[in-house]
């Protein structure tokens, strides 16, 4: 009868108990994107967190340690890691990676009025509402396992079948496995804190594994939490002290129960080696250049390179910007096992616009319509202020960032700062005064900018030998992407960036220029929408994103974020106070509100594509009528 073996979905470990499979799990704390499944056969459930692996088990599978015997598990159970399912509508056909997701996807449909039915086995109720699918799936399903799911829906389930997978065979004459016993030892008991490595379970020394956790959560607060590595230093030495104090304390405990059973110990030493200068937090990441040397020896680390861009002179100082050479990052990345993990294929099939690969631009591109599985590169710029505290616009120090990241990799997991990587960084004003600029993502007024109209701006502007920072049709110079094979700007390449753009553009400047008009008609005043502002009940994510309270008729004065909330929950700040709801002004309100919630779907049908551009020609043709103000060129991307 052939036995599981609990496996690592990340790295592909096999460990004998269920306790070695979760203290294996710890080494993957700090991997990128690391998913930690449940190993109890049966069990579907996939947690986010190694702390939600260990609550999970503890609350729902606290009886399987008394009650487990390998040597009873069926051939024909399953690997936990989960099964690959799909939506059964004929339109739809979506693949999700678990049933939980699946069962989040049918809800979806059933807010948008669909009727969906039950994914699972001997079970052939329809649903038409959310609540009762809900409930269904709560009092009939509850304890759901991998057998339970209809098999119309399975594509495909990671099951464990033979020897050369990971799984230990009896022969038919019954004869033990030796390290059968060793399956369930131990198993009577499951507490947290009891859950001590071992050492015939890691792959590497221990001082080694042990050093490597340590330099792993040091990187993290430093590059992730921008903890200073002044307190990084203070951490340190006061854990050394710590540990060496308990170190000696358990000495004396030890000596004092041998003691207690008649034996002597001399020196007290030997129980434990105290020398403490062959761990980390004494050698190896003592200071700040042994950290370094550590990061750069023992990890992925790519060196950026300084690239000069103005020599230093008598009267002005070197320019320079530093660059993270990219194709060495692209390989740094398909190496790192999160990444392959997280890679997703470019056509599912769907009748709708999920992502960048379902719109026309990529899939009319030649070079990945030939080449499916290529990399798909995807850069985008931001400037940020490092030390003025009055704002990221004040200009005094300000530097612009040039990010990378893959539309290779899933959706859910692109946008996560683990998934970003940096390409340059460099001073603004030096870019300014050095680089080329990009021009192209955007419409002329009147006119889609095509690659033709594009070059014939460029040929228009070399024939009149045109000076520094003049203009045809908004173009001042060609792009040096345009030299690529199979890229343009104006094809389109660089598309409008959703919180510059809409948020912190359209959005900022047009809801104050209709909150003027509001005041202007004294249905409110700007101090009560700021009173309004501060007292409404955000919770959860939307109190983190709280907008900015020094509203103005000249601009909100938030970030994207914060705009993006102002208009969502608007209406309900100042409803009441609207005498006329069939206002023109405040109808192009909810008309702004209705674009932005469309624009940041995650998914749109066709139709509703159509309808948003109806809505933008709207409101864009009623914004002119009702201001005088000039559209900002925001307004025709």
């Amino acid at each position: 009868m052939p036995i599981v073996r609990p496996t690592c979905s990340i790295c592909g470990k096999q460990s004998l108990t269920i306790k070695k499979y979760v203290n294996h799990c710890r080494s993957h704390i700090h991997d990128r994107n690391s998913r930690f499944p449940c190993c109890v056969p049966t069990c579907i459930r996939t947690c986010y967190t190694y702390k939600g692996l260990t609550s999970h088990i503890a609350r729902e599978h606290n009886d399987y340690f008394t009650t487990y015997r390998p040597n009873q598990l069926q051939a024909n159970e399953y690997r936990n890691v989960g099964i690959t399912v799909r939506c059964t509508l004929e339109f739809c056909q979506r693949k999700c990676s678990d049933l939980k997701e699946l069962l989040a996807h049918s809800k979806e449909h059933l807010t948008g009025g669909l009727r969906v039915s039950c994914p699972f086995s001997q079970c052939d109720k329809l649903f038409n509402k959310k609540s009762s699918f809900s409930s269904h799936i709560s009092r009939c399903h509850k304890n759901y396992c991998v057998q339970d799911v209809n098999p119309l829906y399975i594509i495909d389930q990671n099951i464990i079948v033979g020897p050369e997978v990971g799984v230990l065979q009896h022969d038919h004459a019954g004869a033990q496995d030796p390290q059968q016993q060793d399956l369930h030892d131990d198993q009577n008991t499951f507490d947290n804190e009891d859950w001590s490595s071992d050492d015939n379970d890691t792959d590497e020394p221990g001082i080694a594994q042990y050093t490597k956790y340590i330099a792993i959560f040091l990187l993290k607060l430093q590059a992730k939490y921008m903890i200073p590595d002044s307190t990084i230093q203070v951490i340190i030495y006061k854990s050394k002290l710590h540990q060496n104090g308990t170190d000696q304390d358990l000495v004396e405990d030890i000596a004092k129960g041998v003691a207690n059973l008649g034996c002597s110990i001399s020196p007290k030493s030997d129980l434990i080696n105290t020398d403490r200068e062959q761990y980390p937090e004494s050698g190896t990441l003592g200071s700040h250049y042994l950290r370094q040397k550590y990061y750069q020896e023992k990890m992925k680390f790519v060196s950026p390179v300084e690239i000069v861009l103005q020599e230093k002179t008598k009267t002005t100082k070197k320019h320079c910007c530093h660059y993270v050479p990219i194709l060495e990052t692209l390989k740094v990345m398909c190496e790192d096992k999160s990444f392959q993990s997280h890679t997703q294929q470019t056509d599912y099939g769907y009748n709708e616009f999920r992502d960048v690969q379902d719109g026309k631009a990529f899939k009319d591109n030649p070079f990945y319509s030939a080449n499916p599985d290529a990399l798909q590169i995807i850069l985008f710029q931001d400037a940020f202020e490092l030390v003025n505290p009055l704002g990221s616009s004040r200009n005094k120090h300000k530097v612009v960032g040039v990010y990378l990241t893959l539309g290779n990799i899933d959706p859910r997991c692109r946008s996560q700062i683990d998934s970003i990587q940096l390409v340059m960084l460099c001073k603004e004003k030096y870019l300014k005064n050095k680089a080329q600029i990009i021009t192209g993502p955007a419409n002329i007024v009147g006119e889609y900018r095509t690659p033709q109209s594009y070059k014939r701006a460029i040929q228009e502007l070399q024939d009149n030998d045109a000076q520094k920072g003049e203009n045809c049709d908004g173009i001042k110079v060609d792009s040096l992407f345009n030299s690529l094979s199979h890229f343009h700007v104006a094809n389109p390449g660089l598309p409008p960036c959703l919180g510059h753009d809409l948020f912190e553009g359209i959005v900022d400047f047009d809801m104050a220029l209709f909150i003027g008009y509001f005041v202007d008609k004294k249905w409110f005043t700007l101090e009560l929408l700021n009173q309004n502002l501060q007292r409404f009940p955000f919770r959860g994510n939307d109190a983190a994103n709280r907008p900015a309270t020094a509203v103005s008729k000249v601009k909100l004065g938030g970030q994207a974020v914060q705009n993006w909330w102002f208009l969502r929950f608007f209406p309900f700040m100042v409803y009441g106070l609207i005498p006329n709801t069939e206002d023109c002004v405040w109808q192009l309100v909810l008309k702004l509100k209705d674009i932005v919630e469309f624009v940041v779907s995650t998914n749109l049908q066709p139709s509703q594509v159509a309808y948003l551009e109806v809505l933008i020609h709207e409101y864009i043709a009623d914004r002119k009528a009702l201001f005088p103000q000039p559209l900002r060129p925001k307004h025709h991307f």
